[in-house]
C-alpha cells in the first residue's frame, strides 16, 4: 500500500510537469515586405531529426506564433499557406521537402471554350504539361535544439517562384481571332523549398493571352524558375470561324528582376477565317428596279 501511494504521488507530479518546450517563431520579411499584402497565414514544418518524423502547423498572419515541442533536434522550415496548386513531397529527409504541382492539360490551361485538339499536348511538349504554381515564399529556420523552456527562432522568407510575362507586338488580324492562349517551356516541374534549387523533371506551362489594344497580346504565368538557354513558345488561337490554329517559335528570355522573366516577340500574323467555305466575301451593289411587262 505504501509503495502504491508513493507511485501515485510520483505520477501526479509527472503529469503536472512539462517535459517539453515552446518554439516561438517570428518572421523577418525585409525586402519581401510586399508579401504581407498577399500572405494570410504561414505553414511551419518541424522535422524531428532524432525520431525521423515531421509535424506541420498553421500560423495565422505574417508575424509568427508559438508551438509546443518535446525535447529534440528539429529542422524548421516555413512557407506561405493558402497555395492550393502546390503539393510537396520528401525526397531526402535531410534536405527537406520539394514543392511541385499536379499534371495538367492543354485544354485546362488554355480555357478556350470549344478547344478539342488534345493531341496538341504531344506537339507542344513531349515532357507533358503541369499546372502553374501559386506564388511561394519560403524561409529556412535550419536546425533548432529544443529543451525545457522557450526557444526563439527568426525566419526570413524569400520568394522562390518567378513570373514569366510574354508580350507579342504587331499582331496582324487580331480582330479575326476569338480566344487565345500559349504554352512555354521546358520549365522545372519542382523546386527544393529549403534553398530554391530546381528539380530534375521538366514540363511546359499553359496560360491565356489577352488583347492589349488592337495589335498587342500579353499574358503571364508563375513558374519554379527556369534553366539556361532558350524556351519554346507556342501560341494557340480559336478563329472566328471556329477553326483552331497553332504557331511555335524559340524565344530568348530576359530577366528584369530577381523574380521577373520577360519574353517579347515583335511580330505575329494570325490567319484570316474562312467564311462560307471560301477565302473571300463578295459584295453586291444596290439593286436597280427594272419593270418587265408580262402578257397574260
Amino acid at each position: 500500500m505504501v509503495l502504491l501511494a508513493v507511485s501515485c504521488r510520483y505520477k501526479d507530479l509527472c503529469y503536472d510537469h512539462n517535459h517539453g518546450g515552446i518554439l516561438e517563431v517570428g518572421y523577418v520579411w525585409g525586402r519581401e515586405a510586399g508579401a504581407r499584402n498577399e500572405v494570410r497565414a504561414m505553414n511551419l514544418y518541424v522535422y524531428d531529426v532524432y525520431n525521423s518524423r515531421h509535424q506541420i502547423y498553421s500560423l495565422p498572419g505574417t508575424d509568427g506564433g508559438k508551438v509546443k515541442a518535446m525535447p529534440s533536434l528539429y529542422r524548421v522550415l516555413s512557407w506561405n499557406a493558402e497555395t492550393p496548386s502546390i503539393l510537396w513531397r520528401e525526397e531526402d529527409r535531410e534536405e527537406g521537402p520539394f514543392a511541385f504541382t499536379r499534371s495538367s492539360s492543354l485544354t485546362e490551361g488554355l480555357q478556350i471554350p470549344g478547344w478539342s485538339l488534345e493531341n496538341e499536348n504531344a506537339k507542344s511538349s513531349a515532357m507533358g504539361i503541369m499546372l502553374p504554381p501559386d506564388r511561394l515564399w519560403v524561409g529556412d529556420g535550419s536546425l533548432v535544439s529544443i529543451d525545457r523552456g522557450n526557444r526563439n527562432v527568426l525566419i526570413a522568407p524569400q520568394r522562390i517562384t518567378s513570373t514569366i510575362t510574354v508580350r507579342i507586338n504587331n499582331v496582324h488580324n487580331l480582330k479575326y481571332s476569338g480566344s487565345l492562349g500559349a504554352s512555354i517551356g521546358p520549365l522545372p516541374a519542382s523546386v527544393r523549398m529549403r534553398d530554391g534549387m530546381a528539380g530534375r523533371e521538366m514540363a511546359n506551362e499553359v496560360f491565356t493571352l489577352q488583347a492589349k489594344g488592337e495589335s498587342t497580346l500579353e499574358g503571364s504565368v508563375e513558374c519554379f524558375g527556369h534553366e539556361k538557354g532558350p524556351l519554346t513558345l507556342c501560341v494557340y488561337a480559336l478563329l472566328a470561324d471556329r477553326s483552331q490554329w497553332t504557331w511555335s517559335t524559340r524565344v530568348e528570355i530576359q530577366e528584369t528582376g530577381p523574380h521577373d522573366i520577360y519574353v517579347e516577340i515583335n511580330e505575329l500574323t494570325l490567319p484570316k477565317p474562312i467564311v462560307n467555305g471560301s477565302g473571300f466575301k463578295p459584295e453586291v451593289d444596290g439593286w436597280q428596279s427594272v419593270c418587265v411587262e408580262i402578257g397574260m
